[in-house]
């Protein structure tokens, strides 16, 4: 449902490129390895921030984050 959203705002800022210096733009990654695999490493993050920048067509983001999921059990106890 949400893995289009860097693809779609790198087409809007394609088609529109003063847009990207008047927003504040944040993104996140996450889990590696269909989401069962934690990874913080530098290694990883330099791979998924190219990832990210590439789909959004620039060159910069203002906030990369990383996306911790939860496992169940703990949400539920």
């Amino acid at each position: 449902m949400y893995g289009d959203s860097e693809e779609m705002l790198g087409r809007y800022f394609k088609a529109r490129p003063d847009a990207r210096a008047k927003v504040f733009l944040a993104t996140k990654f996450s889990y590696k390895n269909n989401n069962t695999e934690n990874d913080s490493s530098p290694e990883y993050l330099l791979q998924a921030i190219e990832s990210s920048l590439g789909k959004l067509g620039t060159h910069y983001v203002d906030l990369y984050y990383w996306q911790v999921l939860l496992r169940e059990e703990a949400t539920i106890a």
